[in-house]
């Protein structure tokens, strides 16, 4: 669509007033969207350049030619990889008579396929059903949560029934997550993701920022990702809506920017209506995105509290928040507290706490983790510490199964300066000219040495390693306390787990000593930012 836009551009001129160029698809804003419908003036015509929403969802009425491609983006899943793939593939007949369809609604209209017959003989009847093209892993859960019984054996009975290695490959993500046992049945945690209209990630995701109590930008966070991005980019002011997202960016992630938008929005939105224009105006965001955030929020709370992750309130598992911090309170018009919304304060005392809030995020998204390459060091950087960077130009990025990887030219880590964390998680891996990764946020060792995957010690060589592929330098009496603190937090969050309501804050000091870990790495960090960056005496 982009690419067709700015050829017509291009072609007819800016000054040619007799043409009308109207983008359309799914991430317009309603106002972009509302010009698709309108009726052009009086000797202007209308080019409506459309995606296949304009097939079934949408009826233009006074579409008099219709212009079929023939093609059709569309996201297909190979489960070997784990990772989607948005392809260009030849529609179907079906959609081939729907896109006919939509020429000649009020008056008699034509239809121009840009194909010949012999290729329209050779398409398939029908789209390729969701089941066969999409990760099967919230399917996987609905069906052992519902005591449909073995997995495969249910899939094996639909109508088009998917193959046995995206089976494998969902059960093999899940029992990563540690949704399901050896056995493939669901455990406690499998239980509460099951209960949860999300992503398993994304709800594992929640379940920890409830247990640690930073929930409110974990709900941010999941429900702008599992829905769409508030963020647009106008096809004439693509730079100004990069350079407007890039100033409110949180440094080095998707999903902290994402989480000051919607503070931003908030805020705005408090001081009138006039405020709230001017900030989704300048900022090139979608009011009507941030709303339905803002409706996704209150329905994963409702659920969070329904499976009891809010019921205990403020200190889940005994954080105690920093002597600086405020427990927020949340009040109803009537200007009484609202039971749910301060419960959802209480369990969001730390969420100013932002090496927590990275340390939950990686918790939910493991193992989807991509490794960033070291650059080289100048004479002025002190402190003897390798720098990172995701300049397009610059950078090595790989995954355990990828090893020439991109960042998506959205994200804001994308062509970032320097900066000293090594690990990007990320939320979702896609092929389309190359492979990149998307909704990235960028996170030191520590958070993966506690809650990634199993960690083995090799004393010889002064080393960790997790999963077999992520190696870490520690001396191996950091290495044996790191397993040792692991242990005891696998343990007591396992518990917690199994029972949301049981009270454990004997176990203060594991927490406490978490958050202490993570917080003085994070400290150390901003030290060694600002030594790099200071000139030399």
């Amino acid at each position: 669509i982009r690419t067709l836009y700015d050829r017509l551009r291009a072609n007819l001129h800016d000054a040619d007033a007799r043409f009308l160029l109207v983008p359309l698809h799914s991430t317009l804003s309603s106002d972009e969207q509302r010009m698709t419908f309108s009726k052009p003036p009086p000797g202007v015509r209308k080019i409506v350049m459309a995606t296949n929403i304009a097939e079934t969802s949408i009826t233009i009425d006074d579409v008099v030619f219709v212009i079929d491609s023939g093609r059709v983006r569309e996201t297909q899943y190979d489960p070997a990889s784990r990772m989607s793939a948005l392809v260009t593939a030849w529609c179907s007949k079906a959609s081939s008579r729907q896109r006919r369809g939509r020429a000649g609604r009020v008056r008699e209209g034509y239809c121009f396929h840009l194909y010949s017959s012999k290729t329209e003989a050779t398409l398939a009847d029908f789209t390729t059903p969701e089941i066969l093209r999409t990760p099967l892993d919230a399917l996987c859960l609905q069906i052992k949560i519902l005591g449909l019984g073995d997995i495969r054996q249910f899939l094996s009975m639909a109508i088009e029934p998917p193959p046995e290695d995206a089976i494998a490959s969902a059960l093999k993500s899940l029992y990563e997550l540690d949704a399901v046992d050896s056995k493939d049945e669901l455990t406690a945690l499998g239980h509460h993701l099951a209960e949860l209209p999300v992503d398993a990630r994304l709800g594992k995701m929640m379940l920890y920022g409830a247990m640690f109590s930073c929930l409110d930008p974990i709900l941010t966070i999941a429900a702008g990702v599992g829905f769409r991005s508030p963020f647009m980019a106008p096809m004439d002011k693509r730079d100004e809506a990069d350079a407007a997202k890039r100033k409110i960016a949180s440094q080095s992630s998707d999903h902290l920017t994402l989480v000051r938008a919607y503070a931003g929005w908030l805020h705005a939105k408090s001081k009138g209506r006039g405020f709230e224009r001017d900030y989704l105006s300048k900022l090139f965001l979608s009011g009507q995105t941030l709303k339905q955030i803002s409706e996704m929020r209150q329905q994963y709370t409702e659920l969070l509290d329904q499976i009891g992750f809010l019921r205990s309130g403020a200190g889940t598992l005994g954080i105690v928040p920093h002597p600086t911090e405020q427990v927020p309170q949340h009040r109803s018009g009537r200007g009484r507290c609202n039971r749910l919304e301060q419960a959802l304060a209480m369990a969001s005392v730390n969420a100013g706490n932002e090496a927590l809030v990275r340390a939950v995020i990686c918790a939910g998204l493991y193992p989807n983790v991509a490794v960033l390459s070291a650059v080289q060091q100048s004479a002025d950087d002190r402190g003897g510490r390798n720098r990172y960077t995701s300049n397009a130009n610059k950078a090595t990025v790989q995954t355990k199964h990828d090893k020439d990887v991109h960042l998506h030219p959205t994200s804001v880590c994308y062509g970032a300066p320097n900066f000293d964390a090594r690990f990007l998680l990320y939320h979702e891996k896609v092929r389309t000219t190359k492979v990149y990764i998307r909704d990235a946020t960028a996170v030191g060792s520590y958070p993966l040495l506690l809650f990634g995957g199993k960690i083995k010690i090799n004393h010889e060589r002064s080393s960790a390693v997790c999963d077999g592929w992520i190696h870490f330098r520690a001396a191996p009496r950091v290495a044996v306390l790191f397993k040792h603190l692991r242990a005891e937090l696998d343990a007591l969050l396992m518990e917690k787990i199994a029972s949301p309501a049981m009270d454990i804050s004997h176990r203060v000091d594991v927490v406490r000593a978490i958050v202490e870990v993570l917080d003085s790495e994070s400290a150390a960090t901003l030290e060694r930012s600002a030594l790099a960056s200071s000139p030399a005496p």
